[in-house]
């Protein structure tokens, strides 16, 4: 049990001592008087006293690392309920025609909703699912595909491994033992989640890009932040990047329902803003079980928000929850209220290592832009109006 020391086994010689303190001394300082008399040394000396033994000061009591338990994700039927119920609130509260159209398509649920992904992108995911494989049969898949070949270089030779590899990559073979089976399956869910991005029309279009652009953004941050906090790397990149991801399919109903009406959808005022915030976490869950990822994906996808929190220390969970506020309040300019994010959360992760982690990107991020001016030759030009007008359209998308 954490926190629990194990008495180690004790030797027929050390039991011996335990029950005797200082029997040891008293026979070795016994034979050298033995010895000294038949020397014709000094009388031998009385054997000393038997002292008591003196009790050792209590070690100082330290709190307990935070507890990690693993617990198994939601099922289908779980979150087939839990769409129902979503549904079913928001054709109470909505009317119209396209309203019913689109509560119904969400229904259906499982894979009539989930895009799958391209036969390439599905063959690799299927093989790094299996308990044993080889590098030779990834290396294969990857390099039938040109779109994953790209992608796969492209990730290798970010700024993340460029940091600790330097030169950059060329070869399929290298960047695999680059990125390794864990940086693969990260680079495939990209390209899964990217190519399914749809145009949903009606002014959605927009706002579908900036949930995707959010996505991107939260992904390395949280990868940072797992460090910090005890989780997998990329692991948490995933989970970043896909956190989102049950808005997008949101939008992609929206986007099959425009090509099969023909026209752009008629949605009352606030419905897709509200529809949003009510399903994307269940539509997500979904979209994991149906791409076959770990139940710990599934959990954390289908829960990041964290309301209500989960038991226990949960690493990746806290992560992504953290990453993705971090993104919001840049993208807004708003400072981060870490007390305020601890017991909204029922975070358990150290909150005086992320509060030395924010205090590092902000130093970092001084320093790009500090480089980006002396690039450019003084402050751009119309950042702070650029970026007020980016605050309310981030709102509605990550809000």
């Amino acid at each position: 049990m954490p926190g629990t020391r194990l008495k180690p086994r004790s030797t027929a010689v050390d039991t011996a001592q335990q029950e005797s303190p200082g029997r040891g001394r008293t026979v070795f300082k016994g034979l050298k008087n033995v010895f000294a008399g038949l020397l014709g040394g000094s009388a031998p000396e009385p054997p000393p006293a038997r002292a008591r033994p003196v009790p050792a000061a209590p070690a100082p009591v330290r709190p307990a690392p935070p507890v990690h338990i693993a617990r198994e994700g939601p099922s289908e039927a779980e979150l087939g309920r839990r769409l129902d119920e979503h549904c079913a609130r928001l054709g109470e509260h909505f009317e119209g025609r396209d309203v019913e159209l689109l509560l119904q398509a969400l229904r259906a649920g499982g894979q009539a909703i989930i895009r799958q992904p391209p036969l390439a992108a599905q063959a690799l995911l299927t093989l790094l699912n299996r308990r044993s494989y080889g590098m030779d049969e990834v290396i294969r898949l990857i390099e039938r595909d040109p779109a994953l070949s790209q992608a796969l270089l492209r990730h290798a030779n970010s700024a993340w491994y460029a940091s600790s590899f330097g030169a950059p990559v060329i070869s399929i073979r290298g960047a695999v033992q680059r990125v390794g089976t864990k940086g693969v399956h990260a680079m495939v869910m990209a390209q899964v989640v990217q190519g399914g991005l749809s145009r949903p029309g009606a002014g959605f279009n927009e706002m579908a890009t900036m949930v995707w652009n959010h996505m991107v953004r939260t992904a390395p941050i949280a990868r940072r932040l797992a460090r910090v906090l005890g989780g997998g790397a990329e692991d948490a990149y995933t989970l970043g990047l896909l956190h989102d991801v049950g808005k997008l399919v949101l939008f992609d109903r929206i986007a099959d329902l425009r090509r099969r009406e023909r026209r752009n959808l008629d949605l009352p005022s606030g419905f897709v803003r509200i529809a949003l915030r009510e399903v994307h976490e269940t539509l997500g869950g979904i979209a994991a079980l149906q791409w076959r990822l770990a139940d710990e994906a599934v959990r954390v996808i289908s829960g990041h928000h964290r309301t209500p929190p989960p038991e226990g220390f949960d690493p990746l969970g806290e992560a992504v929850f953290l990453a993705e506020k971090i993104d919001i309040a840049a993208q807004r300019g708003e400072e981060l209220d870490l007390e305020q994010l601890w017991a909204d959360g029922g975070l358990q992760g150290p909150r005086e290592r992320v509060e030395t982690f924010l205090a590092a990107e902000r130093a970092r991020e001084n320093e790009a832009e500090a480089e980006a001016e002396r690039a450019d030759g003084g402050p751009g030009q119309g950042a702070a109006a650029g970026a007020a007008q980016a605050q309310d359209r981030t709102a509605q998308a990550t809000g």
